[in-house]
């Protein structure tokens, strides 16, 4: 049985920080969340994550800070960095990616690209020898089964965000 991949959220807006938590964990994910840096960079002394998902306009310290503390760490240097902002300018996403990020999610976003994004991501990065994590299958080879999972996932998240994260193009229903 392999391990749910696990996500390090930093997301200072309580609601879409919510949101986005409960989007990832619909999707299969391990995930947690915090409203600050320091708050995140404790718990990735902890438990290392397989991705960082991370606002830029936090209190106490920035997204960049944060990717720079990240970056340092020997064992978490290699972790897949994603910086999600609303800071949708060419030069700050330049200045993210620069700075070591692996992508830019620029707000607002559709929960598709995010989980494409976030998926890709955990695909190339390898994980250490004898980890028991895998990468989440392609969605071009998903069951059917697994097809209408998703559907069903994105008109749960759809409904209880208030249409927040807009819904993917799902097939007609024919009854």
């Amino acid at each position: 049985m392999t391990t749910a991949p696990v996500i390090l959220l930093i997301e200072d807006n309580a609601p879409l920080r919510e949101n986005i938590k409960m989007l990832l964990r619909l999707s299969g994910y391990e995930v947690h969340a915090f409203d600050s840096g320091l708050s995140a960079l404790e718990k990735l002394k902890v438990k290392k994550p397989d991705l960082v998902l991370s606002d830029i306009l936090l209190p106490g310290m920035t997204g960049y800070d944060i990717l720079g503390e990240v970056r340092k760490m020997p064992a978490c240097s290699h972790i897949p960095f994603i910086f999600l902002s609303a800071l949708a300018e060419g030069n700050h996403i330049r200045e993210g990616m620069s700075l070591g990020a692996n992508d830019y999610i620029t707000k607002p976003f559709t929960s598709e690209s995010l989980i494409s994004t976030i998926r890709n991501w955990l695909k190339r990065n390898t994980n250490p020898p004898g980890s028991p994590r895998q990468p989440l299958p392609d969605s071009q080879n998903a069951s059917s089964d697994s097809d209408r999972d998703s559907g069903k996932c994105a008109r749960i998240v759809y409904y209880l965000t208030g249409g927040l994260f807009p819904l993917p193009a799902l097939p007609v229903c024919p009854h």
